[in-house]
């Protein structure tokens, strides 16, 4: 159908010839329909194709693409369709990417969420892998003092002084 009305289609475009599965190239006729391994070598094609693709929708499917999903829809004032975005990217989340987590704690914050931001937040900060992000530290102290979580609030500040930074006052 398209080479019937590609002409008329596309009257300034230049194809060169068919580029059909049968095809192949001038030195190798018909070399997409040899075997190779057992299988034409068009089928690996669409299997390298099909595997990229899924790879594709498995990236979309991962927490921090829902939270970015949410923060639009709270800025266009769709409350509850953030609500629902937050609830895949709670369903999504790995618990390994330390981007994600602070994402997903800043998005429950946002939606008023603060104790269970704080837990994400807490826990993060007391893996020794994290002990040194300073920044983290200060966040978890900050929202660990705005609910009255002393115990956190000293546990961050602590891990701070630690890292070697110094502070004048904590949060």
């Amino acid at each position: 159908e398209f080479n019937r009305i590609r002409a008329t289609a596309f009257p300034m475009a230049y194809f060169e010839k068919d580029n059909d599965a049968r095809g192949g190239s001038k030195g190798v006729p018909r070399k997409n329909v040899r075997s190779v391994a057992g299988r034409p070598l068009v089928v690996w094609t669409i299997e390298q194709a099909l595997a990229a693709y899924r790879e594709s929708l498995r990236v979309k499917d991962r927490a921090v693409i829902h939270v970015a999903l949410a923060r639009l829809y709270l800025a266009r004032g769709e409350k509850a369709t953030a609500e629902q975005e937050l609830t895949k990217a709670l369903e999504t989340v790995s618990g390994t990417d330390v981007r994600e987590m602070t994402e997903l704690a800043g998005l429950l914050e946002t939606l008023g969420r603060k104790p269970d931001a704080l837990r994400i937040l807490s826990n993060l900060s007391a893996e020794p892998d994290h002990a040194k992000d300073v920044a983290l530290q200060l966040r978890t102290a900050t929202l660990a003092r705005e609910l009255k979580e002393e115990g956190l609030v000293t546990s961050a500040c602590e891990r701070i002084v630690k890292a070697g930074t110094v502070l004048k006052k904590c949060p």
